[in-house]
């Protein structure tokens, strides 16, 4: 989102914020918002630090940056196509909590199968749920898939809290 945009979605209200993990970027954002910084992967791809010590030590640099709430290790990951993906985010997970307390691991979780990425297996402070609920290809939208998607994360083990 380029910066005049943030500050548009800063006066709606919005004050977190999808950015890379870098210096500059951070400072850029509007005053009080804060960074949810993107190093994860889509589905089964790479992570954006592929490497978990360049991944630590990115984290050991911003850990005491008051502007970063958060890393989003993994947009929609598919534990059935990647079998060894909630490790994966695990270990990332524990780097967070071990090298900068206080912040937030963060995933965003589809319509797959949610029981393997549950709290105790990938070590998730928070999970967005990603429903698409208006899809090109349909009939319209169905606003009542946010529910279910919502229930689907219920019942795989992820508390409302």
């Amino acid at each position: 989102m380029p910066a005049g945009d943030r500050a548009k979605a800063a006066g709606l209200g919005y004050d977190l914020f999808d950015v890379d993990p870098d210096e500059d970027e951070i400072a850029s954002l509007p005053k009080g918002a804060k960074a949810m910084l993107w190093v994860g992967n889509t589905t089964c791809g790479d992570f954006e630090i592929a490497d978990t010590g360049a991944f630590a030590e990115t984290v050991e640099r911003l850990a005491d940056d008051p502007r970063v709430y958060g890393w989003y290790l993994s947009d929609e990951p598919n534990p059935k196509e990647c079998p060894g993906i909630a490790a994966k985010i695990r270990e990332r997970a524990d780097i967070v909590h071990e090298r900068a307390p206080g912040q937030k691991a963060f995933a965003s979780l589809t319509d797959w199968e949610m029981s393997p990425l549950r709290p105790s297996e990938t070590h998730l402070d928070l999970i967005g749920v990603d429903p698409y609920p208006c899809r090109v290809d349909g009939d319209g939208c169905d606003l009542g898939v946010i529910d279910r998607m919502v229930r689907q994360a219920d019942a795989a083990g992820f508390p409302a809290a």
